[in-house]
């Protein structure tokens, strides 16, 4: 069982405050809130902090909110609050956005029975299904766009969520997701399979991706 730590709200809102989760999905559930504030950095939000299930969790609701929803996923030593630069360039482009710690930690995913590495992608969706009714209460509107983010263990989970519920995300950037050995080791590989087969084609196959990414920001002009 997950020991989850207790934090106290700045403005008066009692710790562990139940709130009904505004979610349209079956797999909405209650959150406990135990922070709900205004912040200034790095944008005005309301900044709220709780657990849903048995995951802690950060959510953040910029005043000038561009009508978009980001879904945070965090690196396999992260927690709810590691969420790098994408929350900060979220924020700062418009975007709500929310990340949980998916119900376990590095530390204790071993022995803890309970910390099954599979089911983060219920509790991602959990919190993607009660994010979504968060936002809509809060701007009384829904998201016109929902999307993934996440680097390392996050860019992996990002893959997952957005291959397996296609009809919940609009999209993801997975960033230097675990799937991608190269690209997440960089330039400290120490070994690759089949090396000998490919390792002459790499020029090759650098420039073809960059020559089609140029062709993409054409298109997309």
């Amino acid at each position: 069982m997950m020991h989850h730590r207790s934090r106290t709200t700045s403005y008066g809102v009692a710790a562990a405050v139940v709130i009904a989760a505004f979610a349209t999905g079956v797999r909405a559930q209650a959150a406990k809130v135990d922070i709900d504030e205004h912040r200034l950095t790095p944008v005005p939000h309301r900044f709220i902090h709780g657990t849903l299930g048995d995951a802690d969790f950060q959510m953040a609701l910029p005043d000038a909110w561009n009508g978009k929803l980001l879904i945070g996923a965090r690196g396999f030593s992260g927690d709810e609050n590691a969420s790098g630069a994408f929350k900060t360039v979220g924020l700062q482009k418009g975007y709500a956005y929310s990340l949980s710690d998916q119900g376990w930690l590095r530390a204790t995913i071993i022995n803890e029975t309970e910390d099954k590495y599979y089911e983060s992608r219920r509790r991602i969706h959990q919190l993607t299904e009660h994010t979504k009714g968060v936002v809509r209460q809060q701007y009384g509107k829904s998201a016109s766009r929902t999307f993934m983010v996440g680097g390392s263990n996050g860019g992996h989970n990002t893959k997952m969520m957005v291959e397996d519920y296609p009809g919940d995300y609009d999209g993801g950037l997975a960033g230097y997701g675990i799937t991608s050995h190269i690209e997440w080791m960089g330039s400290n590989t120490r070994f690759l399979r089949n090396y000998d087969v490919f390792g002459s084609r790499i020029a090759d196959i650098v420039a073809k991706r960059g020559r089609a990414r140029t062709g993409i920001r054409r298109s997309l002009r």
